[in-house]
């Protein structure tokens, strides 16, 4: 009867313990993982930070992960149209195979301007470091997506997101729109389907860069 009284105590916090780990598993405020995966798991963490309170973290939890894991967000182009813009964030990793902060920009049907820096990943293990991504953003554009993805094993942070203006002397980082690239290295895995319907969003301006917001 003891026995059956332990197993059963046993069980019961073994549960909690997993339903606890799970629900301190929370989405930054603002963000989305658009395609979840069994592989991947994207969270607001609050022990490793670059500055404040929290980061975003994603980490592979496979021992060998299919596709990538992904957390992002989208905002409507408004103010950016016309306008050369910089993202800029931190990226710190562990055992990473490949860990890509990305930007996106969405027009009529089409990608206008893609970069996710699958040309110059980070990979290893590597302590905060200074990444930046830079687009056109043409006047015909609708939405601008970014975030921060990683493809096979580890584990990756980023935090300290910002948003800028720069000028003609500051170059793009875009190679341009492969369509054939972009179907595969799209994070969101949304494109190479056909025409895309692009509708603009609801938010004008991205949110809860430094993941400080509580929600």
């Amino acid at each position: 009867m003891k026995l059956t009284a332990a197993i059963t105590s046993f069980g019961l916090l073994a549960g909690l313990a997993a339903t606890t780990a799970v629900a301190s598993e929370v989405v930054p405020a603002g963000w989305v993982v658009p395609s979840p995966s069994k592989d991947y798991a994207a969270f607001l963490d609050r022990k490793v930070t670059r500055s404040g309170q929290a980061s975003a973290t994603i980490k592979s939890v496979a021992a060998q992960p299919d596709g990538w894991g992904n957390l992002m967000q989208t905002f409507a182009a408004g103010i950016y149209c016309g306008k050369r813009v910089r993202l800029m964030g931190h990226v710190k990793t562990l055992g990473a195979t490949s860990a890509q902060l990305w930007m996106r920009v969405d027009g009529p049907g089409q990608i206008l301007a893609f970069d996710n820096m699958a040309n110059r990943p980070i990979t290893g293990t590597v302590d905060w470091v200074r990444v930046e991504l830079v687009l056109d953003v043409p006047l015909d554009a609708i939405n601008i997506s970014f975030g921060c993805l990683l493809r096979g094993t580890g584990q990756l942070w980023f935090d300290d997101l910002k948003f800028e203006f720069v000028g003609k002397g500051v170059a793009v980082t875009d190679s341009g729109v492969d369509q054939a690239r972009t179907a595969r290295d799209d994070p969101t895995q949304e494109a190479g389907k056909g025409a895309r319907v692009v509708k603009p969003a609801k938010s004008t301006q991205p949110r809860n860069l430094d993941f400080e917001e509580k929600g």
